[in-house]
């Protein structure tokens, strides 16, 4: 989750207005309390930077 806050951080700069960014944090064992505040920070970013921010926990948004 730190890495994803730290690349939404370096595109607020220079944010081209179609970009979309997908937030997946789905998690297989241990779930650290801090990603409910991560997704809202990144979210916050998005609002405040014009651009689009999608958060899930769904596999299936991927395809090959």
């Amino acid at each position: 989750m730190i890495v994803s806050l730290l690349a939404a951080a370096a595109i607020t700069a220079s944010a081209p207005e179609d970009l979309n960014l997908l937030v997946f944090s789905k998690t297989a064992a241990f779930r650290h309390g801090s990603i409910p505040d991560g997704v809202k920070a990144i979210k916050k970013l998005g609002a405040d930077n014009d651009f689009s921010v999608h958060a899930t926990e769904d596999a299936a948004v991927f395809d090959k």
